[in-house]
């Protein structure tokens, strides 16, 4: 009988494991110190700016696909064109939840890392993505809130409108805005933490 209730506890778990949130529950207190602090770090970050950040944070690198030979095609690409630097920090975090980060590619170059293995980290990060819009619409909602009780500062109307027609377009995915893009000219990929930590020890040997 015990072995029958703990097998039932079991499947329980599992259950709720598999049909619960796939992205632990983010305050709006949360979401403010993120944005206060890529606001903090981008001055000139704009509505869509944050909207790629939550973006990110929720559905990682899914949208590029899990081609390998299509990633490390893009990738060697960018870090052909861009120079080194040394001074940019390497992790930036983007989600309140700390499931993933961008790696920053003129410090990943700088440090002499093996694209080969950040591949294999977005690779997989890319196939465990999530796909549910409607947790994102629900955090995009709290971004909105937040705004229009001016605990962080965007423009209300620009962000109104942003929102109107992301719901349009069905939510997709963006570029950086033309100010963020001209002013800090990003170059990064996003990974899921669990997968950076598993190439770590050697990406940089």
């Amino acid at each position: 009988m015990k072995r029958y209730y703990l097998l039932l506890i079991l499947l329980i778990f599992y259950f709720l494991e598999a049909c619960g949130p796939k992205h632990p529950k983010v305050s709006a207190s949360d979401w403010k110190k993120i944005i206060l602090e890529h606001k903090a770090l981008y001055p000139e970050m704009q509505i869509q700016d944050v909207y790629k950040l939550v973006y990110q944070s929720m559905f990682g690198p899914g949208h590029m696909g899990t081609d390998k030979n299509k990633i490390a095609k893009w990738l060697n690409e960018e870090l052909d064109t861009i120079v080194a630097d040394s001074t940019v920090d390497l992790i930036e975090d983007i989600s309140p939840t700390g499931t993933y980060f961008r790696i920053n590619l003129r410090r990943f170059k700088y440090e002499s890392g093996k694209p080969e293995l950040l591949c294999q980290a977005i690779a997989q990060s890319a196939a465990e993505a999530e796909s549910d819009t409607t947790e994102f619409i629900a955090n995009w909602q709290t971004i909105v809130e937040l705004i229009e009780s001016q605990e962080v500062f965007f423009d209300q109307d620009q962000t109104a409108r942003f929102t109107e027609s992301m719901t349009r377009a069905g939510y997709p995915i963006v570029h950086h805005s033309d100010i963020y893009s001209h002013k800090y000219t990003p170059s990064y990929r996003v990974v899921a933490r669990k997968y950076w930590n598993k190439i770590a020890p050697e990406v940089f040997q």
